[in-house]
């Protein structure tokens, strides 16, 4: 299938007609096959947070060294308290990625890691990850439109908002178990 980004995944359609199995290959036990996925879920959905997180961060650091080289009449365009901002906002989110995912990645190492913590990793870093990258595409300017890795990522970035469930289940799955410790 053709797709946005993302290139050096195929994706296929896979049709599974006229398909019988024996009961022993069953996973888990009847009616339990999603409630037996899900623990795998929440692993997904953190290892899906740290991808966005690392490309975001490629892309701050393609756009700082940019900022530092890029002259326009006479000085750096990071000299410029316009480019600032993008820093300033590329760097806010970038270091509360990166400390929450430490956090979380803790947890899960320690055998605590919930479900609601799954989620809003993976919310928070797919929708932070985009915004930074969108800011440091506005740094490279043109150049980082014609073929710079920023662009790549820019396209390949977009997918982490919808795998390993949309940013809208995320929030529903956030907040229902929130909701519950405050019963």
């Amino acid at each position: 299938m053709e797709k946005m980004g993302i290139h050096m995944e195929n994706v296929n359609d896979i049709w599974f007609d006229e398909v019988e199995i024996d009961e022993s290959d069953m996973f888990s036990f009847e009616g339990n096959g999603l409630m037996a996925t899900s623990k795998g879920f929440d692993y997904e959905r953190l290892i899906d947070a740290f991808n966005a997180y690392g490309q975001a961060l490629c892309a701050y650091e393609d756009a700082c060294r940019y900022a530092n080289q890029r002259i326009v009449k006479g000085q750096e365009i990071g000299r410029l308290q316009l480019i600032q901002n993008h820093i300033m906002e590329m760097t806010m989110r970038i270091e509360a990625m990166r400390n929450m995912l430490l956090h979380y990645a803790w947890n899960k190492d320690n055998g605590m890691l919930t479900r609601a913590e799954a989620s809003i990793a993976k919310q928070f870093c797919s929708e932070s990850a985009n915004i930074v990258v969108d800011h440091a595409l506005q740094i490279l300017g043109g150049i980082g439109f014609c073929g710079s890795r920023v662009s790549r990522i820019y396209r390949d970035l977009r997918i982490t908002r919808i795998s390993g469930g949309t940013g809208e289940i995320q929030t529903v799955i956030a907040a229902r178990q929130v909701l519950k410790k405050y019963r």
